[in-house]
């Protein structure tokens, strides 16, 4: 399964925001391919590079029980 994740600059530092996961490689590249990611940063779109990611390759994030503290 793939990731699609999308790449912005904050205050100069490179983050990469998750938009979606457990997509197949084709539904993920159809994402990758469309002019605006969807990311959105104060109402506004947020120009960034989407890109797919294999999920494996993530990093392991723990969120528990309850989602993120």
């Amino acid at each position: 399964m793939y990731a699609f994740v999308v790449m912005v600059l904050l205050n100069g530092t490179p983050h990469f925001v998750i938009m979606e996961r457990g997509l197949t490689h084709s539904a993920c590249e159809e994402l990758a391919a469309r002019p605006d990611s969807g990311l959105r940063i104060d109402g506004k779109p947020a120009g960034g590079e989407g890109r797919c990611i294999a999920e494996d390759k993530l990093p392991e994030i723990d969120l528990g029980a309850d989602g993120p503290a």
